[in-house]
C-alpha cells in the first residue's frame, strides 16, 4: 500500500485513493465496469465489510480486479 492521494468527490469532499495489489468490485456482470468504488480486497471480500447485494433489482458479483488504485474511502480508513 502507498500513500494516499488527496482528491475531490463529486460532494466536495476529499478522497483517499491508494494503491493496492488485490482489488475487488461489486459488479452486475463480471465484464461490464461500472462507477461503483474499487475495494481493497481481502480474503475474497472488501476490507471494509461492504456485503455483496443486489443492486436496482440485478443480481450483483464480486470481481477481482489485480492491483490497482482503491476507491473506497471507507477502506482508506480502515485498521483490519
Amino acid at each position: 500500500m502507498t500513500t494516499a492521494t488527496p482528491l475531490q468527490s463529486r460532494r466536495g469532499h476529499r478522497l483517499r485513493i491508494y494503491d493496492a495489489d488485490a482489488r475487488i468490485q461489486l459488479r452486475n456482470d463480471t465484464l461490464t465496469h461500472n462507477a461503483l468504488a474499487v475495494h481493497e480486497e481481502r480474503g475474497g471480500v472488501p476490507l471494509c465489510g461492504m456485503t455483496n447485494r443486489d443492486w436496482d433489482g440485478k443480481k450483483m458479483y464480486y470481481v477481482e480486479l489485480g492491483p490497482g488504485p482503491v476507491t473506497c474511502a471507507s477502506c482508506a480508513r480502515s485498521t483490519k
